[in-house]
C-alpha cells in the first residue's frame, strides 16, 4: 500500500503525536493515534473504521498519512 507521505513517524518526542493518522506496515491499515502512555511512550492505534485498538508491534515503522493539525481540517 502506497502512501501520501512516506515520511517516518517522528517529532521532537519520539514518534507520531495524538491525534496523527497513521499506517503500521506490520497490520496494514491505517489508523488514528488516540494514547500515549507518558511513562513508556507506548502508543495506542484506533482503526479508522471500526471498533478495533492495538499497540504497534514497532512503532518506529509507523508512517505518518495525515498529521493531526490536516485531520482538523477535515472534520
Amino acid at each position: 500500500m502506497e502512501q501520501a507521505n512516506d515520511k517516518p513517524a517522528r517529532s521532537d518526542s519520539g514518534g507520531p503525536e495524538i491525534g496523527d493518522k497513521v499506517y503500521d506496515p506490520d497490520t496494514g491499515r491505517e489508523a488514528i493515534v488516540t494514547d500515549r502512555q507518558q511513562a513508556t511512550g507506548i502508543l495506542l492505534l484506533r482503526a479508522i473504521y471500526g471498533t478495533d485498538q492495538w499497540h504497534p508491534a514497532d512503532p518506529t515503522r509507523l508512517t505518518v498519512v495525515c498529521p493531526r493539525d490536516e485531520m482538523r481540517k477535515h472534520i
